[in-house]
């Protein structure tokens, strides 16, 4: 639901969503979710209001990492209609994007600086996700010290209007979530695994 706010859905649209994930749910009271989410958060509106226009008034946006999204002027409403949702959506999944990218940054230079070049090889970018391989003996040093380093503590968010420019405030660093560590792809370890891995049985999942 949120995540649809970000490109502009509508009641409709949220409910459609809502039910091919098994809700049944009608427009009206998608519509009730719609204006609880404005009123819990009423400056949202105004900044996905301004992000929207912008397409049209100053032809740019720009991220809090200094991308910059340009928008050719166009007369025909359905071209800018869809200018304005891409407009809504960029600032954050722009942002995103960005800090993904220097937080990759990061890892690539801490694994030369600090002669970890056989610790972790760095294999997948998965949307918000990085996937590494990550050697047994240093799993515990990986997950407690370089991602916390390479995708919070040196990706830093200065806040920004959408023409770039700085705001009060900041900065701000994004937390990284718990790292999932599996031994084959997306199978959960159990206890068991841990022991034969030789590993901290903090990193079972699976009874």
């Amino acid at each position: 639901v949120i995540f649809g706010k970000l490109y502009g859905q509508q009641a409709e649209g949220m409910a459609r969503k809502m039910r091919e994930e098994g809700v049944e749910i009608t427009v009206e009271p998608a519509a009730v979710i719609d204006r609880a989410i404005d009123d819990q958060y009423p400056l949202c509106a105004r900044y996905f209001g301004d992000a929207a226009a912008r397409p049209g008034q100053f032809g740019f946006l720009q991220t809090c990492f200094g991308r910059h999204r340009r928008f050719m002027p166009t007369i025909d409403e359905q071209i800018a209609a869809a200018q304005s949702r891409e407009a809504m959506n960029f600032p954050m999944q722009g942002s995103v994007a960005d800090a993904m990218q220097t937080a990759m940054g990061h890892l690539y230079r801490y694994r030369r600086e600090n002669g970890m070049e056989d610790a972790y090889t760095i294999n997948l970018q998965v949307h918000d996700a990085i996937v590494l391989e990550v050697a047994v003996e240093h799993l515990d040093r990986v997950v407690d010290e370089v991602l916390p380093v390479c995708m919070s503590d040196r990706v830093t968010i200065w806040p920004t209007d959408h023409s770039g420019k700085r705001k009060p405030g900041g900065p701000f660093h994004l937390k990284a979530p718990p790292a999932d560590v599996f031994e084959r792809w997306s199978v959960p370890l159990n206890p068991a695994d841990c022991e034969r891995l030789g590993i901290s049985s903090r990193y079972a999942t699976s009874a």
